[in-house]
Protein backbone atom coordinates (compact mmCIF):
# COMPACT_ATOMS: atom_id res chain seq x y z
CA UNK A 1 0.00 0.00 0.00
CA UNK A 2 2.93 2.27 0.91
CA UNK A 3 4.43 1.64 -2.13
CA UNK A 4 1.36 2.61 -4.11
CA UNK A 5 0.82 5.81 -2.45
CA UNK A 6 4.22 6.78 -3.09
CA UNK A 7 4.08 5.74 -6.83
CA UNK A 8 1.19 8.20 -7.05
CA UNK A 9 2.53 10.88 -4.90
CA UNK A 10 5.65 10.94 -7.31
CA UNK A 11 3.27 11.05 -11.07
CA UNK A 12 1.03 13.80 -8.98
CA UNK A 13 4.16 15.94 -8.49
CA UNK A 14 5.40 15.53 -11.71
CA UNK A 15 2.25 16.23 -13.76
CA UNK A 16 1.97 19.56 -11.52
CA UNK A 17 5.01 20.47 -11.83
CA UNK A 18 4.86 19.53 -16.20
CA UNK A 19 1.43 21.68 -16.42
CA UNK A 20 2.86 24.46 -14.33
CA UNK A 21 6.45 24.82 -16.48
CA UNK A 22 4.22 24.99 -19.18
CA UNK A 23 1.78 27.37 -17.99
CA UNK A 24 -1.83 24.84 -18.63
CA UNK A 25 -4.83 26.22 -17.16
CA UNK A 26 -5.76 23.86 -14.27
CA UNK A 27 -9.18 23.36 -15.88
CA UNK A 28 -7.05 21.95 -18.80
CA UNK A 29 -4.93 19.89 -17.32
CA UNK A 30 -7.70 18.45 -14.73
CA UNK A 31 -8.66 15.73 -16.77
CA UNK A 32 -5.60 14.53 -17.12
CA UNK A 33 -5.49 14.12 -13.40
CA UNK A 34 -8.53 12.37 -13.71
CA UNK A 35 -7.42 9.76 -15.61
CA UNK A 36 -4.30 9.22 -14.20
CA UNK A 37 -5.98 8.94 -11.07
CA UNK A 38 -8.72 6.10 -12.59
CA UNK A 39 -5.88 4.28 -13.79
CA UNK A 40 -4.31 3.67 -10.52
CA UNK A 41 -7.80 2.79 -8.62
Amino acid sequence: MVRHATQLTCQFIRLVRYYLEHKTPWLAALPHFQRRLEAYL
